[in-house]
């Protein structure tokens, strides 16, 4: 059967008018004028007033063990802010093969209502691993630290140049948490910087300097150009960092940005005010760098933003703790409305689409996901409905994550998830999910 999403405006293209978005079973088979077809036997929808985008592509989640949420649980939150596709960062265990990782996780995400796909977390000792298995399980890409506090998990230069040579045959990207882990490591050894309780946000913001991460994103361009492959650097941070990343690129480096909604919004003030709720690496910055920030994603040069979802429970994280918190954020069900806010709301500093190239194109082209990030005959039916005269208030107690606190609480943003489809099923209404049933996406 036809379904017929009717009187929408497209949320990139809105003075085009109202639409009518045709649907048959998972795909998108037609858009047009809003009434100019009718289509014996549909099912026609009404969505006048409301603003169309594709389904939303969170690429960069983490799950369990890492923070409190499990792939499940972060695929039920996601929907809710307009998501229909999930990366997730999976920790294969000791021993565990990645074939096996991936289909531990899947059978838990499947419970969950956005797709996924599956990014595969190398520790330093399986950076020589065969990776052709990565291939086999349709991994979209491969993740390594080169600054980590747990022992094993940091990489150095050789296991970065090793992996990322194997992830150039294979046509992945290789994505880098990019600091100087060998110089954060020194300082504390050496007593510049204590992790004790004497320790503050200045302190943090030292030991993970702007130079610590834009030093690392040179380094991880060196291993670029000698290997030919793809370097995702997550989460940059700063100015200098996108500097880094930006001299690299001119110089013909295959080197691709992320950002995430906190690096664009938040700043070391916040920090100070989140205490240790607030600590996440690299750090929150000064706001000239999340100026220079929105400006590369105004200008195009930023091809995703991502939550870097962390949601860590109560157990994890402390207000009055800066050593013993985890680091990281909750954001999985904030992106999506700080984004669609940073181009409807008072202070909109984004053009509507510059939204769906960072949170839908652009994270679909850069992992090679099938039938995603565009609303387009052929592609699948994932649909995110926004009401833009309705609006979202921001808070911990409606937020669907282990995190007891959200880092935009009481933000008030314009917009709001009305309805989500994902492949032609709705899986949200009114706030509300409807169905579980996301499939593990694999690399086309």
């Amino acid at each position: 059967m036809t379904v017929i999403i009717r009187g929408a405006r497209l949320f990139d293209h809105a003075a085009a008018g109202p639409v009518d978005l045709m649907i048959q079973g998972e795909i998108i088979v037609g858009i047009t004028s809003a009434g100019a077809v009718e289509v014996p036997g549909a099912e026609v929808r009404d969505a006048t007033g409301l603003l169309a985008l594709p389904g939303l592509i969170d690429i960069h989640t983490h799950i369990h063990p890492a923070p409190s949420d499990t792939a499940d649980q972060v695929g039920q939150m996601a929907p809710l802010g307009g998501v229909t596709t999930s990366g997730l960062m999976i920790y294969p265990d000791p021993g565990e093969s990645f074939g096996d990782a991936v289909r531990r996780v899947e059978a838990l995400a499947v419970k969950g209502a956005s797709d996924f796909c599956a990014h595969l977390r190398i520790e330093a000792d399986r950076a020589t691993e065969d990776f052709t298995p990565l291939a086999e399980i349709g991994a979209t890409a491969v993740k390594l630290f080169m600054a980590h506090g747990a022992p094993g998990i940091q990489s150095g230069l050789k296991e970065l140049t090793v992996a990322a040579a194997r992830c150039a045959t294979l046509d992945i990207p290789v994505l880098v948490h990019a600091e100087l882990g060998d110089v954060v490591d020194g300082m504390l050894q050496e007593g510049i910087v204590s992790m004790d309780e004497n320790l503050t946000w200045d302190d943090i913001s030292f030991l993970r300097s702007p130079e610590v991460e834009a030093a690392a994103i040179d380094a991880v361009a060196a291993v670029g150009r000698a290997t030919g492959a793809r370097m995702y650097i997550v989460h940059v941070s700063c100015e200098a960092a996108l500097e880094a990343a930006l001299r690299a690129r001119r110089s013909g480096t295959q080197i691709l940005i992320e950002t995430c909604p906190h690096y664009l919004t938040l700043t070391d003030e916040d920090a100070r005010r989140l205490g240790g709720y607030g600590r996440v690496l690299p750090p929150l910055r000064q706001p000239r760098d999340v100026q220079a920030l929105r400006a590369a994603v105004q200008q195009g040069l930023v091809d995703t933003v991502a939550s870097d979802h962390c949601g860590h429970s109560d157990q994890a994280k402390h207000v009055d703790d800066l050593v013993g918190s985890a680091a990281g954020l909750p954001g999985g069900q904030d992106l999506g409305p700080l984004m669609i806010d940073a181009a409807l709301g008072e202070d909109s500093w984004l053009k509507p689409q510059d939204v769906t190239k960072v949170l839908a194109s652009g994270p679909a082209e850069v992992f090679q996901l099938p039938g995603k990030g565009r609303l387009l005959p052929g592609y699948d039916a994932d649909v995110t409905l926004i009401d833009p005269a309705a609006t979202t208030t921001v808070s911990a107690a409606t937020t669907h994550t282990a995190s007891p606190y959200n880092p935009w609480e009481g933000w008030q943003l314009r917009g709001a998830v009305h309805q989500v489809l994902r492949r032609g099923e709705l899986i949200v209404d009114s706030g509300r999910l409807q169905a579980a049933g996301g499939q593990l996406i694999r690399k086309a």
